[in-house]
């Protein structure tokens, strides 16, 4: 295990999508506090994927539904949210199906539920070549954000929402949460 829970004390990344609604924009630091206010924010690993690595003092299912009541008593909406804990990470590094071909890519995280299961068996790969799944993880091979988001999005008009994030961020976080 590569998070060590001592008390009630874990380390989970935190990768929010959309902080923005029609009327209200929640800056970085409005954000950054917010996060910090449920543990010890070890870094905000990136202002523009709004990325935290957070050392967490209660239970993960705890902290989701404390975060979105509170998130929406705050700023007014829900924001989409997917928690990784280390061996999360560690297991979309190692269970990458492009690792041989290339490694420039995108991770799109799914929450796994009824909802993506069913919609998972009748979906046609638009991509091939491109786009492989591993469990909820989508792995996206391209170079560029842009390409990433374009076919999140036609994915998630299939499937569900979910949040990407590139795969050379996810092998930052890996070195980092196991220091």
């Amino acid at each position: 295990m590569l998070y060590q829970k001592t008390g009630y004390t874990m380390k989970v990344v935190v990768k929010l999508r959309s902080l923005q609604s029609v009327r209200k924009v929640v800056t970085f630091l409005e954000i950054t506090e917010f996060i910090s206010s449920f543990g010890n924010t070890i870094t905000p690993l990136s202002i523009a994927n709004e990325i935290f690595v957070l050392d967490l003092h209660m239970e993960v299912e705890e902290f989701s539904a404390l975060f979105d009541q509170k998130y929406k008593e705050t700023f007014g909406f829900l924001v989409n949210k997917y928690i990784l804990l280390p061996e999360n990470v560690q297991e979309i590094i190692e269970n990458n199906p492009f690792k041989e071909e290339r490694s420039d890519l995108f991770v799109g995280l799914f929450t796994k539920g009824k909802m993506f299961d069913k919609n998972i068996e009748e979906f046609e790969n638009p991509y091939p070549g491109k786009l492989k799944f591993w469990n909820q993880y989508a792995y996206f091979a391209t170079h560029s954000r842009a390409e990433a988001n374009k076919m999140m999005v036609k994915v998630e008009k299939k499937l569900q929402k979910a949040v990407l994030i590139s795969y050379n961020k996810l092998e930052s976080l890996n070195q980092e949460l196991k220091q």
